[in-house]
């Protein structure tokens, strides 16, 4: 078993990452359980001020675009204006929506490495975990468990707490990276801080000195679509 990829609009663990006060209200301290991301400038707002102020103008109060046109087309026009101009949220949403074929955009999982790589490489957390993810399981492109290590470490460095618990299984089966139990506890452990039951279950099995967890039959490191 290994963590997966997640949605760059929902809460990578557990939501309560705080994004800081509403631009618009100057009155909700954020989170990503209450916020949306606007399209057109990558700004931050509370969900209750989108609601009643920008959607009901079709303006957006920050950058003063027309947000009317919510089709396919007009999202992945506004996210890539804003990814070429070097915007690492709008890569990894590109990334995201290319991966999955989420919303209307075409199934392109070769066109979200593009979009993840480059994100990854402005130190966007979220988009080294999902590329990881994509070169473990061979999506876009061929397996690679080196590179899926690599942007694991980059990620769980950065925070991630999948991507914690995703490096600690690497490192715990030698698979990308030298076979190191003790750093592999290190990186579960931080998973299992954070409460991630597979964090938990990885580590029992290396605390108890057995290859089965003591289950009496093996466990499997699995891949496959997330």
């Amino acid at each position: 078993e290994v963590q997966w990829k997640m949605d760059d609009d929902v809460a990578q663990s557990s939501g309560h990452e705080a994004l800081g006060e509403c631009p618009i209200c100057l009155d909700t301290d954020m989170k990503r359980t209450n916020a949306v991301v606007m399209t057109c400038c990558g700004a931050w707002v509370c969900r209750q001020c989108d609601v009643e102020i920008c959607r009901r103008i079709n303006t957006c109060p920050l950058c003063r675009a027309d947000i009317s046109d919510t089709s396919t087309v007009a999202t992945e026009k506004k996210l890539l204006a804003r990814a070429l101009r070097g915007d690492a949220n709008a890569m990894h949403n590109l990334g995201g929506r290319y991966d999955t074929g989420m919303n209307g955009f075409r199934h392109d999982q070769a066109l979200a490495r593009v979009w993840y790589q480059r994100a990854a490489e402005k130190g966007y957390v979220r988009a080294a975990h999902d590329l990881g993810c994509s070169h473990r399981d061979g999506e876009g492109g061929p397996v690679d468990y080196a590179l899926a290590a690599k942007y694991f470490r980059q990620a769980a460095e950065g925070g991630h707490i999948h991507s914690c618990t995703n490096l600690g299984i690497a490192l715990m089966n030698g698979t990308g990276v030298k076979k190191d139990v003790e750093e592999a506890k290190v990186w579960l452990k931080k998973g299992v801080e954070a409460g991630d039951e597979l964090a938990v279950a990885k580590l029992n099995i290396l605390e108890s000195g057995s290859p089965f967890g003591g289950g009496g039959g093996s466990y499997t490191f699995r891949f496959g679509n997330h």
